[in-house]
């Protein structure tokens, strides 16, 4: 009943108890939780930060060791190469990393970890590979905020939303990067790095694979194969460039599996490397609006709805079309 006091402790805690951290600032060089361990972190009222490290982990869960996170977040600024270690009971609520010699490598036993909430990545790296070692997946429910560098490998990552923001880079894995929407968010994917180099792709696949029913905007450039797919028919992603009249440029495969896809600036251009696929219940351009030049190097496979721009279509890979395909317009095959 009485007020929650700080805990700073300059070297390691090692859990073998209880340890229960109410709304309290805490600080500790390093952290592990050991087996019948608890660790009951600070709410988000309060605070917790690890600023070193030991035995090269800075914070650890231990197997039959318990995370109660308290929906708070935990902070890492060791100014060195750290780990997180994810072996335990509970996951991370939200997770900071902020500091630019930091670089925490994610590891566990298991396929890979889980923030609840958000990460944001305000200075330094977070890793999606164990130290020396192998890939581990990485899911967000939340946003992921990169000031810094988010460095993917070969991981499979699920995000909530991206905002890449001036002076950060998403590394992207090799895989596939998820991306599930959050409700009321306008931008699941937004980037304020103009140099045109916050997103390297890596030849990896991008999926809006949204479990929320609302229309998006998308502000990006460039991506490798980008797929589309709404969770109805009825909502609507929007294209906006990050860098004036640069537009959309796809390197791999388009597919618009399910909804809208739409150009926000009509004179945008859109260039496809790769193969086009919209599904039967998929729509690109369906208002007709744009008129800006659309170059798809290979085939267009439409089983749903295509519209064509009044500017230059060069159709480079030919037109497969099984649904319906509206054009006015001239057509360079």
């Amino acid at each position: 009943t009485g007020a929650d006091k700080a805990l700073t402790v300059t070297g390691h805690v090692s859990i073998t108890g209880d340890l229960l951290c109410n709304a309290s600032t805490v600080v500790m060089g390093s952290c592990i939780v050991n087996a019948s361990g608890t660790l009951t972190a600070p709410t988000s009222s309060g605070s917790f930060t690890i600023n070193s490290e030991s035995s090269s982990h800075a914070f650890r869960v231990s197997g039959s060791g318990e995370l109660v996170n308290s929906d708070g977040t935990l902070t890492i600024t060791t100014p060195a190469e750290t780990r997180i270690k994810m072996n335990g009971t509970g996951n991370l609520h939200s997770l900071t990393v902020n500091h630019a010699s930091c670089v925490v490598f994610t590891h566990t036993d298991s396929a890979g970890i889980t923030v609840e909430g958000n990460l944001t990545i305000t200075a330094g790296q977070l890793s999606t590979m164990e130290q020396g070692g192998s890939d581990k997946n990485l899911t967000v429910t939340g946003l992921v905020s990169v000031t810094g560098t988010l460095t993917g490998n070969a991981s499979a990552i699920s995000m909530g939303s991206l905002l890449i923001n001036g002076g950060g880079i998403y590394n992207a894995t090799s895989g596939t990067t998820t991306i599930i929407g959050i409700s009321g968010v306008t931008y699941p994917w937004k980037s304020d790095n103009t140099s045109g180099s916050g997103f390297v792709h890596n030849n990896g696949k991008v999926h809006f694979d949204f479990g929320v029913t609302q229309s998006y905007y998308l502000e990006e450039d460039y991506y490798y194969d980008l797929e589309v797919e709404h969770n109805n028919d009825a909502s609507h992603l929007i294209f906006t460039d990050n860098i004036a009249d640069v537009g959309l440029t796809v390197y791999g495969d388009f597919t618009i599996t399910r909804g809208y896809f739409r150009i926000h600036t009509a004179g945008d251009p859109v260039t496809v490397h790769g193969n086009t696929s919209v599904a039967a219940i998929g729509k690109f351009n369906d208002d007709g609006n744009c008129s800006g030049t659309h170059t798809f190097n290979g085939l267009i496979t439409n089983l749903g709805t295509f519209a064509t721009t009044s500017g230059t279509n060069n159709f480079n890979g030919g037109v497969r079309n099984l649904g319906t395909f509206t054009s006015n317009d001239t057509l360079t095959i």
